[in-house]
C-alpha cells in the first residue's frame, strides 16, 4: 500500500498545533486542579466560635461569707461540623481575696486573686456551698473580647478585692467577685448590679441582664457538650434555666 505523506509546510503547521493542544489541555488540567484545592480549602477553612457560662454558689443556709459569682469562657476552633471535636481553650473569671477568705465587713481593699475553674469549684465544694450554673450559651466575637479584657484587667494586679466594693470612687481598681463578672457588660455600670443580691441571685441577674441584650447568641439554647469536654461531670451542679 502506498503510503501518504504529508507536505513539509502542511507538516509543520500540524505539529505546531499538535504542541499548542497539548500545551492547552496541560493548562486546562492545571486550572481544574488549581480550582478543585481552592474549593476543599474552603470547605476545611479553620472555624471559631465563642461559649459563656455564669455560676453562682452559697451555702445553706445563706451566709455571704460563703458565697461567690463567676463564669467561664471558652473558644471553640476547628474544622468541620462536628463542633464538639473543636480545640477549646478555657478561660475564667472568679475574683477572690488572696487569702480566700471573704470578709463582708472589711473595708479596705486587699490582694485580690482571679482563681481556675476547677480551684474554684473544689474551694466551693469544701466550703459546704452548692453550686448552681446557667449555660453554657454561644456568645459573639465581641462579648468574647470583653470577657478576655477583663480577665487581662484581673490578672494584672492593678485591682484589689473587696467583698462590698466602691460604685464610684476607685470603682475601676476595687472590685467584689459579682462586678468581677458583670464589669464586662457594655450597656450598664455597677448600679444595674447593686449589692442587694449575692450568691445565686446575683449569678441569676447578671444572666438575666444577658437575655435582654446582645451579649447571648440564642439564649434559649445551651450547649452541655462544653461541660463534659471540660470535665465538669465530675462537680455536683445544679443546672438553672431562666423562668
Amino acid at each position: 500500500m502506498a503510503s501518504c505523506k504529508l507536505p513539509r509546510n502542511m507538516k509543520s503547521k500540524y505539529c505546531q498545533n499538535s504542541l499548542s493542544f497539548r500545551r492547552g489541555g496541560f493548562l486546562l488540567g492545571l486550572g481544574i486542579i488549581f480550582s478543585l484545592t481552592a474549593v476543599c480549602a474552603l470547605s476545611e477553612a479553620e472555624t471559631t466560635r465563642y461559649f459563656a457560662s455564669i455560676f453562682g454558689s452559697e451555702s445553706k443556709p445563706k451566709k455571704a461569707k460563703l458565697t461567690h459569682t463567676f463564669a467561664y469562657v471558652v473558644k471553640a476552633t476547628g474544622t468541620g461540623e462536628g463542633i464538639e471535636n473543636y480545640t477549646l481553650e478555657l478561660d475564667t473569671i472568679s475574683w477572690m481575696p488572696a487569702a480566700m477568705v471573704i470578709k463582708p465587713h472589711r473595708f479596705i481593699p486587699e490582694e485580690g486573686v482571679n482563681m481556675k475553674l476547677k480551684d474554684t469549684l473544689k474551694w466551693a465544694l469544701e466550703t459546704d456551698q452548692q453550686i448552681m450554673q446557667w449555660g453554657p450559651y454561644e456568645i459573639p466575637e465581641a462579648s468574647y473580647s470583653r470577657a478576655m479584657n477583663r480577665i487581662a484587667e484581673l490578672d494584672s494586679g492593678k485591682v484589689k478585692y473587696q467583698c462590698i466594693d466602691p460604685l464610684f470612687f476607685r470603682a475601676r481598681r476595687v472590685s467584689d467577685c459579682i462586678h468581677g463578672v458583670s464589669d464586662m457588660d457594655p450597656s450598664a455600670g455597677r448600679f444595674r448590679y447593686l449589692l442587694i443580691r449575692f450568691g445565686e441571685d446575683a449569678s441569676r441577674h447578671i444572666v438575666s441582664r444577658a437575655f435582654s441584650s446582645s451579649v447571648l447568641i440564642d439564649p434559649e439554647k445551651t450547649h452541655p457538650w462544653i461541660n463534659q469536654r471540660l470535665g465538669l461531670d465530675q462537680f455536683p451542679i445544679v443546672h438553672k434555666q431562666l423562668p
